[in-house]
């Protein structure tokens, strides 16, 4: 992309999340409490589709059969050899062309699921609207919403690192309750910022939360440990400076394009 724009890209999401955890659990070992320590911006920022998603085939991913609502997604697999987009064997150019873009309707083919955020947007919709009719009918403070989202962040970040990147005796040494659960989340900046916006917007029983809200909360968890300005929309804006997650990061969140305007003038 940067290729094509002259824009760097941050790293894939589950990257940083694993490098945070990895991070957390060696200073857990090593006795020491508190944060993991922030990623060096220089392995955060990065360019073109590979560095984005993580991947070497840029933003597609090879799966054994596609998912719908009724059953999940295959078992990962190999990238087929006859696939056409390989960074190896095409101008970079191209490459981050066909991950940014492509040609009119060249992904609009059988076996291609061309956008899965729609899907996976609506089910994490469904979650968090579950979520809330749950707590409503305990009739419970907010606590409990809060330490549901924390649980739902946990079992994210230990699926993310794989089963084998904590002993059994260190999960009961480390998780002893609650409270815990909230301290280790806590500690690792993108869960955290997740977490909080997450909450923040729960808070307000009046909202509808939307199919590309979940886009949205992953990109701004990411963004915001690890940029010094960030451009959401006014929503997403609001609850970043309204749960201080902007503040504890020392990172300016500006509402819209037009407020970036009139920040960059003022620079």
């Amino acid at each position: 992309m940067a290729q094509l724009t002259d824009y760097v890209s941050l790293r894939a999401m589950h990257e940083v999340v694993i490098e945070e955890t990895r991070r957390l659990i060696a200073r857990r070992r090593a006795g020491a409490r508190g944060p993991a320590a922030t990623i060096e911006r220089e392995w955060v920022l990065g360019v073109g589709a590979q560095h984005a998603f993580g991947s070497p085939s840029g933003r597609f991913r090879f799966v054994e059969t596609i998912a719908t609502k009724e059953t999940p997604e295959g078992a990962p697999t190999e990238m087929p050899k006859a696939w056409p987009v390989k960074g190896e064997t095409m101008t970079s150019e191209a490459f981050e062309w066909f991950n940014l873009a492509g040609l009119d309707d060249s992904y609009n083919i059988p076996g291609i699921d061309y956008r899965p955020t729609h899907r996976q947007g609506d089910e994490w919709v469904d979650a968090q609207n579950f979520l809330r009719r749950k707590v409503a009918f305990i009739d419970s403070d907010p606590s409990l919403l809060y330490r549901m989202l924390i649980d739902t962040r946990l079992q994210d970040v230990f699926e993310q690192v794989g089963p084998t990147a904590v002993s059994g005796e260190e999960l009961r040494a480390w998780f002893t309750g609650p409270i815990d659960g909230v301290a280790f989340v806590t500690a690792l900046p993108v869960q955290q910022v997740y977490a909080e916006l997450l909450f923040a917007a729960h808070r307000n029983l009046n909202y509808e939360f939307r199919q590309h809200d979940r886009v949205d909360i992953m990109e701004l968890a990411l963004a915001v440990p690890y940029c010094d300005v960030v451009v959401p929309d006014k929503n997403w804006a609001h609850l970043a400076n309204a749960s201080r997650v902007a503040r504890e990061h020392n990172t300016t969140v500006l509402q819209g394009l037009r407020a970036f305007k009139e920040w960059a003038e003022r620079l």
